[in-house]
């Protein structure tokens, strides 16, 4: 998920045109630099976050935690990654629910008898992803 370009869909809907060239001038960025977050070739910097929160109205925090977070997932750093779920959970996130709900299964440190292991019927992977969610259901 490329979280910078959920950010500038949030501001292009902000807008009147709607356009990334809205975006740019509202930013005061240039068109190619919008573009490199678009493709996610480029991550917003401390100070884009800045300025993406600004225009939205919006925790600064939220924005550098979403992005931290983002980047996490991609090193696979799930130590990282709950620390920066956490602080965005507590930001009250204006993202989608579907980057929320990445946000929410980061795996904590937690006691096994707190899960039913018997109960996982999904094929075994390697993909760290798909394992951390089957973790995160609790015994009900």
């Amino acid at each position: 998920m490329n979280v910078s370009a959920k950010y500038l869909d949030l501001l292009q809907e902000k807008t009147e045109s709607g356009t990334d060239y809205a975006v740019a001038k509202l930013l005061d960025e240039s068109r190619s630099r919008l573009s490199g977050y678009r493709t996610g070739r480029n991550k917003f910097d401390e100070d884009m976050c800045f300025k993406v929160a600004a225009a939205l109205g919006i925790d600064p925090m939220e924005v550098i935690a979403a992005i931290k977070l983002e980047q996490c997932y991609e090193k696979e750093q799930l130590e990282k990654a709950g620390f920066w779920a956490d602080t965005l959970k507590k930001t009250g996130a204006t993202l989608s629910a579907a980057f929320l709900t990445m946000a929410m299964t980061i795996p904590q440190q937690v006691e096994a008898s707190q899960f039913n292991i018997t109960n996982i019927t999904a094929p075994l992977t390697s993909n760290i992803h798909y394992a951390a969610i089957i973790l995160m259901q609790p015994i009900v």
